[in-house]
């Protein structure tokens, strides 16, 4: 039963991830977010796992200033009613 539950909840899971965009990546200046759900607030880390910044949004779209961040890989964790997704993009300058 309880696998039977697991793979319901990740299938929900994996449907609404699918509608959350993140782009462009990669990017010089600006990352857009649009979620099917209200974003409470987005995080952003660098590869070494350091947070770097947190912007409060209660929207259902966002958009990060990067310019300030040098080339390189990082995530965005994206907090919104229905849970939290992490997304990895690159800047490129």
């Amino acid at each position: 039963i309880i696998s039977e539950i697991c793979e319901y909840s990740y299938g929900i899971f994996a449907y609404w991830e699918m509608g959350l965009n993140v782009y462009p990546n990669p990017t010089k200046d600006i990352v857009n977010v649009n979620a099917p759900a209200q974003i409470n607030n987005i995080e952003v880390y660098n590869i070494a796992g350091q947070k770097l910044s947190v912007y409060n949004v209660n929207n259902m779209t966002a958009q990060i200033d990067v310019t300030e961040l040098a080339n390189g890989i990082y995530f965005l964790k994206i907090n919104t009613e229905n849970g939290m997704v992490t997304k990895k993009f690159n800047v490129v300058k």
